[in-house]
């Protein structure tokens, strides 16, 4: 099989996420996309919890055929680094041809990941774009794949809601449902202190 890996926060997971999720799958021919979150990411905080993070994404994701959703990454104790979930994710499926996707400004910064000199060796680098966009360089090599994006992003979202402000046109139904059965987001939230960037 052919496996997209579409890793991060989530937190939200908003309808930009399913967007490129789709476009992904549908132009790498892909049998199933795989959503990652992240459960303690070395280079952010995340506001909401692994559990409610996962329970949205699970949500978001229900009646997307081929739309996957693993916990992988909280089943392994420390910070989440996307060498460790690849190999991981290489021992299931020996077998099958594995995507990672990430983003422009990811790639970019792929010099602080930890051991990113392994990951085309654990799977296929697909660098997203926008449509037009010019090439990107990186210390490894990868596939540059233009997809549809929307000017949205969880950090905006976060603070609408915080602000009292609709967010109903950028998130799926059901994901909007838990965030206000749940009043998360509700107030303004400052992360705790964080971590240096890099060895994601």
């Amino acid at each position: 099989m052919k496996i997209g890996i579409l890793g991060g926060a989530f937190d939200p997971v908003h309808t930009g996420h399913l967007l490129i999720a789709q476009d992904i799958k549908e132009k790498l021919e892909l049998d199933r996309v795989i959503f990652m979150p992240a459960s303690r990411p070395p280079h952010k905080r995340c506001v909401a919890p692994f559990a409610l993070r996962r329970r949205m994404l699970k949500a978001a994701i229900a009646g997307h055929p081929g739309f996957v959703l693993s916990d992988i990454e909280a089943r392994r104790p420390g910070l989440s680094y996307t060498v460790e979930t690849l190999e991981q994710l290489r021992s299931r499926h020996a077998q099958d041809e594995l995507f990672l996707t990430i983003g422009a400004d990811q790639f970019r910064e792929l010099r602080t990941w930890k051991q990113p000199e392994r990951l085309p060796g654990l799977a296929r680098l697909i660098v997203i774009t926008r449509p037009g966009a010019h090439s990107v360089k990186g210390i490894v090599p990868a596939r540059r794949l233009a997809v549809r994006q929307i000017e949205i992003s969880s950090t905006e979202i976060r603070n609408r809601i915080a602000r009292g402000l609709s967010v109903d046109e950028m998130l799926p139904q059901p994901v909007l449902r838990l965030i206000r059965n749940s009043a998360l987001y509700r107030k303004k939230t400052k992360p705790g202190p964080g971590r240096k960037k890099g060895n994601k």
